[in-house]
This record gives structure tokens, sequence and C-alpha cells, in this order.
């Protein structure tokens, strides 16, 4: 509270003091380090907002950007936490907390006014997302107590901030980042938001890709270096606004802004460059309880569906990264439509199988695309109407993932087999039919590895995957009737034995799992 009275202080004079602007930023910085450490948060991954299927690893997120939070205050809270006593519950009375909250509301403000001074809105604008959720944090209700500042109002401040700044120089470029990642920070906080304020920063972020192309190609073409660091800072406002508009689409009190949500899909999504958000506003769009959402679902997702099948039909013509984004882009539109992508899954699935079938794609562009295709078959098999004879693609598929081209993606594939019949039985039934069909499967795939010994390291997950992925497959009685059951059952309890005699407790414990299961379906 001290050192917030003093920010207060010295912080609520725009005009140069005794106390240098060097000092006051520093002073702001380390109140909101204080804070941080006295509550610690770990903002979520925006892009795991949208429930996606448990087999999805590769989200395809950028990770120096993954809510990374405040890259000015980091560093110095790391230096300064271990140093931050922690406080008795008892010795806070209520006084004192009365006027530490009055000090938090009343610096709040103070930061809030800084917005508009050049020397001082970086910090404030870093330091902001910090102090609403301190305040947000003892605040249960839409305005805090006593009539002070609502928890509203640092969005709001910052929403006026991102509109009416210039971008005319360099500097601009990284207050307008700040800005964003401290929006993006209080909607995935997920405390109560007045309606209008979420309205002005979706009108205010809609702006910003727009003004970026203004304002790079103010830049004269004479002035190289300029140029390019002006580049990259769009770069990293336009991966940080990615992430701002995703946490707005998923706070709580924007589920029933449908006209904004439209708009986004419909106007801002294409200007973003990154078709991961599009599955992210057809889930919104989906569950929504607002009655024109329906037919507005509808038509974002033949939009949307349309949008990443004409990319996909022309993956030759992008970067790897952006190719991987919008092979992530297909995998979080099936996971929002869920047995609506039933209809579209074809001309979705087709254009991406040649290049896995022909083992010209590996590592993590095999896997995206093996998580999209798989994510699109549970989709399917959600549906009534899922009929596999109208998708010729899901035995190639299948058989792709009991027997990759890359070898060494035999674990993903098998971890997204085991997905796959665990998600629906219709699927557990097809890949056990697709068994019985092609009998060398289960004795070279699944039984044939289980008996080799001794084992490395690398082949232990290999080895679970299979024993759990043999143990669901072998639950299909006319699967079950048709190999030899006592042959396995004699190889696993070898394992078992050769495992535990190494210490191997994980294959030990998955292999008696899988014999007890066999055993009482004998």
């Amino acid at each position: 509270p001290q050192l917030l009275a003093l920010l207060v202080k010295e912080g609520a004079d725009k005009q140069n003091t005794a106390v240098t602007e060097a000092v006051k930023v520093e002073l702001a910085t380390t109140a909101a380090v204080l804070l941080e450490a006295k509550f610690p948060y770990t903002p979520p991954n925006t892009f795991g907002l949208l429930s996606l299927p448990a087999f999805v690893e590769e989200m395809e997120a950028d990770e120096s950007k993954i809510s990374a939070g405040n890259a000015m205050l980091a560093p110095i809270a790391e230096a300064k936490s271990d140093k931050v006593e922690a406080v008795d519950d008892e010795e806070e009375k209520p006084s004192a907390i009365a006027i530490a909250r009055e000090m938090e509301e009343e610096s709040c403000k103070v930061l809030c006014s800084w917005l508009e001074v050049d020397t001082r809105r970086m910090v404030a604008a870093q330091a902001l997302a910090v102090m609403y959720r301190t305040i947000a944090n003892g605040s249960g209700v839409d305005n805090v107590v006593n009539g002070a500042i609502s928890l509203t109002t640092p969005l709001d401040e910052m929403t006026k901030a991102l509109s009416e700044t210039k971008l005319t120089a360099l500097p601009h470029f990284d207050f307008i980042n700040a800005l964003l990642e401290s929006i993006r920070d209080i909607c995935l906080y997920r405390k109560k938001l007045a309606a209008s304020a979420l309205e002005g920063a979706f009108k205010a972020m809609s702006t910003v890709m727009p003004r970026l192309e203004v304002a790079l190609a103010s830049f004269p073409k004479s002035r190289q270096a300029e140029r390019r660091s002006a580049k990259g800072a769009c770069s990293s406002i336009r991966h940080t606004l990615v992430e701002a508009f995703l946490s707005w689409l998923h706070h709580p009190d924007a589920a029933n802004l449908l006209t904004f949500q439209v708009d986004f899909l419909h106007n801002v999504a294409g200007t973003l460059a990154d078709p991961r958000v599009y599955g992210d506003v057809l889930a919104i769009l989906r569950a929504s309880t607002v009655p024109e959402a329906s037919a507005e679902y509808a038509s974002c997702r033949q939009l949307a569906v349309a949008t990443v099948c004409q990319a996909i039909n022309q993956l030759d013509r992008y970067s790897k990264s952006t190719t991987n984004r919008i092979i992530s882009g297909l995998t979080r539109v099936a996971a929002a439509c869920h047995e609506d992508i039933q209809p579209l899954a074809n001309e979705l699935v087709l254009p991406l199988l040649p290049a896995m079938l022909d083992g010209s794609q590996w590592g993590k562009f095999l896997r995206l695309r093996t998580e999209a295709i798989a994510t699109v078959l549970v989709g399917c098999a959600e549906s009534e109407d899922f009929r596999m004879e109208n998708h010729p693609w899901i035995s190639d598929f299948i058989s792709f993932l009991l027997d990759p081209v890359v070898s060494s993606e035999n674990v993903h594939s098998f971890m997204i087999l085991c997905g796959l019949i665990r998600a629906e039985r219709k699927l557990l039934l097809h890949v056990a039919s697709y068994c019985m069909a092609n009998p060398q499967t289960v004795t070279q795939t699944l039984h044939e590895p289980l008996a080799r010994w001794p084992l490395y390291e690398e082949d232990v997950e290999l080895v679970i995957v299979t024993l759990e992925l043999l143990e669901a497959l072998l639950s299909v009685n006319t699967l079950r009737s048709s190999v030899d059951v006592d042959v396995i059952y004699a190889t696993i309890l070898q394992l078992s034995d050769n495992a535990a005699s190494e210490g191997l407790d994980a294959i030990s414990i998955v292999c008696k799992q899988v014999m007890t299961a066999l055993g009482s379906q004998q």
C-alpha cells in the first residue's frame, strides 16, 4: 500500500516534478511486479480455449506468444518475487484491507491517465492488466464497492488508447502490442465485464490490421532498416491480436454479442491471415442461446469451410508455417462443428491424403494432417447419417494409422487410433472389421512388437500404446474369436514379467490391465 500511495502521489502529476520520469516509470513497474508476486496468475493458452479431441497435440500455436504475459515485467518479477514475504491473513485487519483496496483503485486511475503521457504510457499499458487482476481478485460484483473505479474502466481506457494511437514511429507499434496483450489478459481473466466495454474493445481491435497496412505503407522505402523493423512489429501485433480476439470471443459476457461474433467471422477473421480463429467463433455460435444464432452458425460454417477448402487446395503456395496454421484451422473447424462437418468431410480430407500416403510428409507436418483428418472423422461418426461407404478415404486412413509410411510416426498414429476408437464405438467396430479383413494387422502390427526383447527406452511408449490398442480391439467379440487369444495372453504375460524384472513399471502395469481384461472376457 505504501508503494502504491507513492505511485498515486507522484504519478497523478502528468507534468515534470522533482521526481524524474524514469523514477516514476520504475515505481509503477516495481508496484506491478510486487502485485504479480502477491497474486500470481498464469493465463491459459488462448489456443486451448476451444475444446479439442484429446489426441490433438500439435496445436501449432506460436510458442513465443502463448499468452506469455508481460514481456517487460516478467524478468523483473523473477528477480523480485523471491523477496516478497508472505503476509499472515490475521495481520491483514479490515482497515488495512480497505486502505490497500483504495490505493489499488487510485493507482489504477493513475495508470489509466498515464496512457495519455508518451513517456509513461508503455509501462501503464503493461501494468494495467496486473492492476486489473488485483482489483478484480477482491471484487465479486460488477463495480468495486464504495463508488470506486469500475472493473470495466481499465479496458475502456486501453480501448480508447488503442483507437487513438497514431502509428507514425516504431515505439507506437510496441505500444499497440502492449495494449493488445493487456486487453487479451483482461479477457482471459474472465471476470464480469460490461457488454459496452467488450463491444468497444471489439471495434477498436477490428481497426488494427487496416491501420497497420496504412502505417507500413507510410514508411519511406529509402529507410529500409526502419521499414524492416516495422514489418517485424506488424507480425508481432498480428499474433497478439489473434490471441486478443480469441480471448474476447471466449469471454462469458461476450456470449450474447451475436452481431459482433458474426462480424468477426465475415469481416475481421480474413484480415488476420490465421484460419485457426474460425473454429472458435463457430463453436461459440453453435452453442449460443440467442434465437438468431442457429441461422448465423449455418451461414458462417459454410463460409469458414469454403475458406479452409480453398486454402487446402493450394497449400503449395504457402510457407510451411502458414500451411501448418491452415491445417490446424481445419482441425479446429472440425472440432467446433462436431457432426455438422459430416456432409463436408470429403472435400476437406481428400486433398490431404495423397501426401500422407506417399511418404512425402513427416514430423510436425504429417502429425498435423493426421490430427486434422482424425478430428473430421470423429465429427462424421457423431452424425446419425454417418455411413462408411460415403467416405471412401476412411479405410485408407485407418490403414495408414495401423501401418504408417513413416515408421517414426508409429506412436503418434497409434495414439490417434486409440483416441478414435474410444471416442466412437462405430469407429471401434470399423477398425475391428478392418483387422479381420487384414489378419496380418493383428499378428504383425499389434502382436509381434510385444514379443520383442530387450526393449530400448524409445520403445516403451510404443509398447504401451500398442497394448492399449490391442485391449480395445479385442473387446469386440467378432475380432476376438478370429485370433488366438491364448497366444496373445502368453506373449503379454512374458512381456509383463520381463518388464517387471527390468523395473519398467509403466509397461508391467498396462500388461496386467490387458491380461485382466482378456481373462474376464474368456
